[in-house]
């Protein structure tokens, strides 16, 4: 495993961290059976970033990260998150999880529709983020979080004066060694910029989406604040699973679709980078700018294969060239 150091912070995080979105019992999924191994398999592959929030299977994702750690707290990098309350709809069903189990299948299949139709709610009021942060470290079974991020602030929050004080506190108090912010947008990371007390920022960055290479990356490196990385496969459009995300079943027009963009990818696939998303966390890692990136699963194998990614050989130059000449219009087809 290769490890860069996250910013200011001089903190050694591994090139590959474990986004915890998926792991514990949510109306969606259950993989509390594989969590465990899940962890495990990381942390023994020499991952030690863990990147969860509170909002994360209902709190069960700090759960699991705060069980399996506990004993070796000194030898990660635990990262939450703070800002997000249930949705609308995730504040009543969680009382329904006891109960799920047996339509989880028939709500996995619905579950784009049913995320469409909830509300999701905010909430960066510094008593709520201090009783947010209190929770969190019960959950995590810790007296301190490494990274504590606000979790997709809009720009009135990242500058509020009351929230910046409160981050300021929390660092003061030990709860929490540094802070940052998991951002939207270009303009929301450039915003953090300004700031002293965000070490370090959590932006999406892939082959879809490229512009904070060149809006972001430089400026952080400037300021010595970590750039952490997430949606590293654009939420799965780039690979065979984007279906998933727009809706119906697959149909002749959305095979054409998928073939489409595996012949705008094809030059990435070779014998040392065997798949697209291989290739696309390769292109992600040769950026020294990153520190690390963030990939959310929750199965052993999947977490196996992202491993490859380190294991490569950087991508050839000819090939980064063309990678870094992709438009996210060369691999979105309209499936309308």
């Amino acid at each position: 495993m290769e490890y860069r150091t996250l910013g200011k912070t001089g903190l050694r995080v591994s090139v590959l961290g474990v986004g915890c979105s998926r792991i514990g019992r949510s109306i969606f999924e259950d993989n509390r059976k594989q969590a465990r191994v899940l962890l495990e398999n990381a942390y023994n592959a020499g991952i030690n970033l863990f990147d969860t929030a509170p909002n994360y299977a209902y709190g069960d994702a700090e759960r699991f990260v705060g069980k399996v750690f506990a004993e070796r707290r000194d030898r990660v990098i635990i990262a939450t998150k703070g800002g997000y309350c249930f949705s609308s709809s995730a504040r009543y069903a969680h009382y329904l999880l006891p109960v799920i189990g047996p339509f989880r299948g028939m709500l996995f299949r619905q579950r784009v529709q049913l995320k469409h139709r909830s509300r999701k709610r905010q909430n960066f009021s510094p008593r709520f983020l201090r009783e947010n942060l209190e929770q969190s470290l019960k959950r995590l079974r810790t007296d301190y979080v490494d990274l504590y991020q606000l979790h997709s602030p809009p720009a009135k929050v990242i500058e509020s004066e009351e929230v910046l004080r409160f981050l300021e506190d929390s660092v003061k108090a030990g709860k929490v060694r540094y802070c940052a912010a998991s951002v939207n947008s270009v303009a929301e990371a450039r915003l953090c910029l300004k700031y002293p007390i965000y070490a370090a920022l959590q932006t999406a960055f892939n082959l879809a989406e490229q512009e904070a290479a060149t809006e972001v990356f430089p400026v952080a490196r400037s300021s010595g604040v970590g750039v952490i990385v997430k949606m590293p496969l654009a939420r799965g459009l780039l690979t065979d699973e984007y279906r998933i995300m727009t809706g119906p079943a697959p149909d002749r027009h959305e095979h054409v679709t998928r073939e489409r963009r595996r012949q705008a990818l094809k030059f990435l696939v070779s014998e040392k980078h065997p798949s697209v998303e291989i290739a696309s966390l390769r292109f992600i890692l040769d950026h020294r700018d990153v520190t690390s990136v963030l990939t959310g699963t929750s199965s052993p194998e999947h977490l196996r294969d992202n491993l490859q990614a380190v294991e490569a050989d950087p991508l050839p130059g000819d090939i980064m060239s063309r990678a870094r000449a992709l438009q996210k219009r060369d691999l979105v087809v309209c499936s309308g």
